[in-house]
C-alpha cells in the first residue's frame, strides 16, 4: 500500500497526486510507486512572467483590498480565532524545496486582518537565500495565536512543510486544528478533482485560480527578483480569499473540527 503523500503505479490510469491534487495519467515509473505526479509543474497561462504584471489578472481581485467582509463559517464564530492560510513554496517537499510566501487571513469575530511574509523581506535572504527560519517563524507568531487554522490540503502539505521547517531550524512545535477542505471534497463530494480551482468552478464562485508560470517561482528563489515575489505574493492573496469562498461552500458537510482537517461520522 502506498504511503500518505505517494499513489499507487497502475500503468495509463488516470488518478489524482495526493499533493498537487491535478489529474495525471501514470506512466512507467522508475519504481514501483510515484511520489508525486509527474507533470506537477504549475500550469501557468503565459511563457513570460513580464506579462503577469498585474496582480490578479485572471482571478478578478484588487491587490490589497477585497478582504472578505463575511466572516468565518458560521460554526467557527465566537471566541475561536480561525487562520485561513496558504503558502507559496519552491518544489512540493522541503528536503530540497524552499518556502517563498505566507498570506495568512485572520478571523477574530468581526475583524479580519491580513499577514503577508516573503522571504525577501526578511534579513537573511540577503546573507543565505536557502534559509527561510525567519520566514516560518513569521508565519508561526500568527498561527499560534489563532485556535483553528484553515488550510487547502493544509493535512498532506502546508502543515507538514512547516513542520519541517520548524523541526530543521529548532522552532518550537505549534499544533491547531485544522479544516481542510481537501478532507472533505474526498470524502463528501465527487466533482472530479479535490484541487481549489476545481472546487471554485464547480461552486460558479465569481473568482478563480490565479494562474503564473513556474518561472516565477525559480526567477524568485534563484534570483531573488522582487518582481516575480510580488507576483506571488499577489497569488497567495488570491489562494486564501478564494479558500474563504470554498471553505464556507464546504464547511457544513465537514463534521466537529479536529486535528485530521475533517471529521469523519
Amino acid at each position: 500500500m502506498a504511503s500518505p503523500g505517494e499513489v499507487k503505479w497502475i500503468p495509463g490510469k488516470r488518478i489524482e497526486c495526493p499533493i498537487c491534487l491535478r489529474d495525471f495519467t501514470q506512466t512507467e515509473p522508475n519504481q514501483s510507486t510515484h511520489k508525486v505526479c509527474s507533470g506537477r509543474v504549475n500550469r501557468g497561462v503565459a511563457s513570460n512572467p513580464k506579462a503577469l504584471d498585474t496582480p490578479y489578472a485572471d482571478a478578478g481581485y484588487k491587490i490589497g483590498k477585497d478582504l472578505p467582509t463575511f466572516g468565518p463559517p458560521d460554526k467557527l464564530k465566537g471566541p475561536q480565532r480561525l487562520a485561513v492560510f496558504d503558502l507559496e513554496t519552491f518544489a512540493l517537499d522541503r528536503g530540497w524545496g524552499l518556502l517563498l510566501v505566507g498570506c495568512i487571513l485572520v478571523f477574530d469575530g468581526g475583524n479580519v486582518t491580513e499577514h503577508i511574509f516573503r522571504l525577501d523581506q526578511f534579513d537573511t535572504f540577503k546573507k543565505d537565500r536557502s534559509n527561510d527560519s525567519e520566514l516560518a517563524a513569521a508565519i508561526f507568531s500568527v498561527l499560534e495565536e489563532c485556535h483553528v487554522w484553515w488550510a487547502h490540503n493544509g493535512k498532506w502539505f502546508d502543515v507538514p512543510y512547516l513542520n519541517s521547517i520548524a523541526a530543521k531550524y529548532g522552532l518550537p512545535a505549534v499544533e491547531r486544528k485544522l479544516r481542510d477542505p481537501v478532507q472533505i471534497l474526498r470524502s463528501k463530494f465527487r466533482i472530479g478533482s479535490n484541487s481549489l480551482e476545481a472546487a471554485a468552478d464547480f461552486f460558479e464562485l465569481e473568482h478563480s485560480k490565479y494562474h503564473v508560470p513556474s518561472e516565477v517561482w525559480r526567477q524568485a528563489a534563484f534570483n531573488g527578483s522582487k518582481e516575480h515575489f510580488d507576483v506571488l505574493a499577489a497569488r497567495c492573496q488570491s489562494d486564501v480569499r478564494l479558500l474563504v469562498e470554498v471553505g464556507r461552500k464546504v464547511e457544513d458537510y465537514g463534521g466537529v473540527v479536529n486535528y485530521s482537517g475533517f471529521f469523519q461520522r
